[in-house]
């Protein structure tokens, strides 16, 4: 608890914790952007493995969310590129646009009503998880972003 205070009170307040914030956010950046490259061969494995069983992809559902995803994605590596946190906080409300799109698409895929689909395609489940998951990274590299910039934290929907 207390070392924690102190971490607080010197990234806001020492004369060198926007220098300490620089590191903690190219630290934590780099770390979300290997967590990206995991959730990119993710979909790569998963769409290989649909592809060998000749299970539909449905482009209809998955393209709109990755457009959302990569989108999301890009701009965050551009507000961090500029150090830009106005820029960083709109991609975080973005991204609960591509958590509903995500949860509709989960939503259609799982219907029984879907007569074109009378099988349940586990691994396009997976990728649509995988696309969401960017999306995420996404927004926690846009909150860092915020907190290099402000010393504000605002992960987890709450500024601190």
């Amino acid at each position: 608890q207390a070392l924690s205070l102190c971490a607080a009170v010197l990234t806001q307040f020492h004369p060198l914790g926007s220098d300490l914030r620089l590191v903690l956010t190219f630290s934590r950046c780099g770390d979300k952007l290997q967590e990206c490259m995991e959730e990119v061969t993710g979909i790569a494995r998963h769409a290989k493995a649909s592809i060998r069983r000749q299970e539909p992809l449905c482009p209809d559902i998955v393209l709109p969310l990755l457009g959302m995803a990569v989108s999301e994605f890009r701009d965050a590596a551009r507000c961090l590129e500029t150090q830009d946190a106005d820029a960083a906080r709109e991609i975080r409300l973005r991204d609960k646009k591509l958590d509903k799109a995500h949860r509709k698409a989960l939503s259609l895929l799982v219907s029984p009503d879907r007569k074109d689909h009378p099988s349940l395609n586990v691994n396009l489940l997976f990728i649509i998880r995988s696309i969401e998951r960017i999306g995420d990274i996404a927004k926690t590299i846009a909150a860092t972003v915020v907190f290099l910039k402000e010393a504000t934290d605002i992960r987890h929907g709450k500024e601190k």
